[in-house]
């Protein structure tokens, strides 16, 4: 019987974290961006300039005009943030889609770097490294019933551990939120295999099949925002650089 490959998924809560004002500190660190989406609202005509003509018509379908707006603000600060570091204009990137639709850099076609992009209800977070990442926001919506998809996505020391919480919507929502920046950092994307990707706090022992992956990972939980949780998954052992986007600074450089 073939013996199961493991690989180990260290997940740890940063207290009391400070954003930075957002500048550019290049590749040699693991970068994840924070964008207040109403902070934006002003630069919605200068932001679709920015876009392509594909992204523009993809804005179009969304039904409702909060979902087009922030669409267009999370592309276009994406493109910004992502051509500084490729010495490129933003209108010049080209993605393209991978596995599981995961997008990448397709152009410049010599790009080493690594993005993934997360959003919930006022808040975008952008990820950005030399190495696979992913990242991933929730509101905790008090008035969500978790219970429906306790036993789909835990196993039974992760619902304890939800149970015996002191906030156990909390707690819900980290662990949920660990484990969807880890399946979007692999690729992998939501699956069957949600209750054994383990994201208990410390060093967790996870199938790497279930996972999409043989790297070892660190997932780092946070808050966002009042009410807003968010984790970022990465494969470096390079330092993070938390940053917050200011609508009139992203345009000025």
């Amino acid at each position: 019987m073939e013996l199961m490959e493991m690989v180990c998924v260290d997940c740890r809560f940063i207290p009391g974290l400070l954003w930075e004002d957002e500048e550019d500190p290049g590749l040699s660190t693991v970068q994840i961006y924070r964008i207040f989406i109403n902070d934006h609202m002003s630069n919605l005509k200068q932001y679709k300039k920015l876009l392509s003509a594909d992204e523009i018509s993809r804005a179009k379908r969304y039904h409702h005009l909060n979902d087009h707006d922030r669409f267009i603000i999370s592309r276009a600060v994406l493109r910004m943030l992502l051509a500084r570091k490729l010495l490129v204009q933003p209108s010049e990137i080209v993605f393209n889609k991978g596995i599981n639709k995961k997008p990448f850099v397709g152009e410049p076609s010599n790009a080493s770097i690594e993005f993934n992009v997360a959003h919930s209800g006022e808040y975008i977070l952008i990820a950005i490294s030399d190495s696979p990442i992913g990242t991933d926001v929730e509101y905790m919506d008090p008035g969500f019933h978790y219970s429906e998809v306790m036993k789909f996505a835990f196993n039974e020391n992760e619902m304890a551990s939800i149970a015996n919480s002191a906030s156990p919507l909390t707690t819900f929502y980290l662990l949920w939120s660990r484990k969807e920046s880890l399946l979007k950092a692999t690729g992998k994307g939501i699956s069957d295999d949600l209750s054994v990707t383990v994201c208990l706090d410390g060093t967790n022992q996870v199938n790497a099949s279930a996972i999409g992956s043989k790297f070892n990972w660190r997932i780092n939980s946070f808050m966002v925002g009042p009410g807003y949780i968010g984790n970022i998954a990465y494969c470096s052992d390079k330092p993070i650089y938390f940053s917050t986007v200011k609508n009139d600074r992203i345009l000025a450089d």
